[in-house]
């Protein structure tokens, strides 16, 4: 009886607490455009809940708690729930979050914000995953004015890379350190695997000409590799393996076979006056009324030796079919590290 006494008012709080909680409804805006946002994180003090397409959320919270709301680029907004709160709508403002974002500018480093010159780091993330097997195919897309030349090889073993396009008039490939080492030989860039790259970094303007002189006038490419690490003396395998295929079926022309090709000669011919038999009466046989005013053909027939020559047969071959295989492309990396706290 005394334990029932006891617990008695600790269920009545808590019934009361939870009589306390409400939903909470209400739409997520971009301050700058109005628009609304989507995926944007609501927390309270015990539920989470996620804006839709429409920047619609439904959260259940108390008064006295803070609503909290967090989205990837946004400054995160707090609202303060109260009693008389019904449905609050949020503005979120754009916020700037990689400031103190180190940058490798050739014999020091710096803070990205510090920079007075044009510098891109590249995303690593996504390089990895590539399934081309070049570094420096990946990087089409990624840095802003870098272009990647092809040379239409399956790996694009000879491509180069141009910085603000072609800038001189002789060699406009970038001047590359990798590791310290300068080099303006894109091979060497394109043969280290994507797994043993720690950082890319690009310098684009003329500022870099101060650092590693005249070779920087068609950019800098600033390349830092891992190093093994501290393993505690165990070895490190990394295998990363891909295969993809590359086919030109899509892009192919639609060809005339042998008769139909019998067929457009034979309406040049007509069209130009001319006795279409005079000109492929070696290969075809035309059946028609010879009224060049009003045409008719009734068949065209495919001759199986050209002007009777048993050598020549006729043909009716879809090169593209003959010619055009699809390729398979398959790249194998295998990565090997090991160290310790001295080497």
């Amino acid at each position: 009886m005394r334990k029932a006494f006891f617990l008695l008012p600790l269920l009545l709080l808590a019934m009361f607490s939870f009589a306390q909680q409400k939903t909470i409804t209400g739409v997520v805006t971009n301050k700058a455009d109005k628009t609304p946002l989507s995926g944007v994180t609501v927390r309270s003090k015990t539920k989470t809940a996620v804006t839709n397409k429409a920047g619609e959320y439904s959260i259940a919270a108390g008064a006295g708690e803070t609503l909290v709301f967090s989205f990837v680029g946004m400054k995160p907004v707090n609202v303060k729930i109260t009693s008389d709160t019904q449905n609050p709508s949020v503005e979120m403002e754009a916020g700037i979050v990689e400031g103190e974002q180190v940058v490798v500018v050739g014999y020091t480093s710096q803070r990205k914000k510090d920079l007075t010159g044009a510098v891109a780091v590249v995303d690593l993330a996504p390089v990895k995953n590539n399934t081309s097997g070049n570094t420096m195919q990946a990087l089409q897309g990624r840095v802003a004015g870098l272009y990647i030349e092809k040379d239409g090889s399956p790996n694009g073993s000879n491509g180069r890379i141009l910085i603000r396009g072609a800038n001189t008039l002789g060699n406009t490939d970038p001047l590359y350190i990798i590791d310290g080492v300068p080099t303006t030989r894109p091979e060497v860039f394109q043969n280290i695997p994507a797994a043993s790259i720690a950082s890319v970094q690009v310098l684009k303007d003329a500022s870099a000409e101060s650092i590693y002189g005249s070779r920087a006038s068609n950019g800098v490419i600033i390349v830092t590799t891992k190093n093994g690490g501290n393993t505690d003396g165990k070895v490190n395998f990394q295998l990363n393996s891909s295969v993809s295929s590359q086919s030109e079926k899509s892009m192919r022309f639609k060809m005339l076979n042998s008769l139909d090709r019998g067929k457009a000669l034979w309406q040049a011919s007509v069209n130009d006056q001319q006795n279409p038999t005079d000109g492929y009466g070696e290969i075809y046989g035309f059946d028609w009324n010879n009224d060049y005013n009003n045409p008719v053909l009734n068949s065209v027939t495919v001759k199986p030796l050209v002007g009777g020559d048993p050598n020549t047969p006729a043909g009716n071959t879809d090169w593209q079919n003959v010619m055009y295989k699809t390729g398979f492309v398959t790249n194998n990396n295998l990565t090997v590290s090991a160290g310790n706290k001295n080497s």
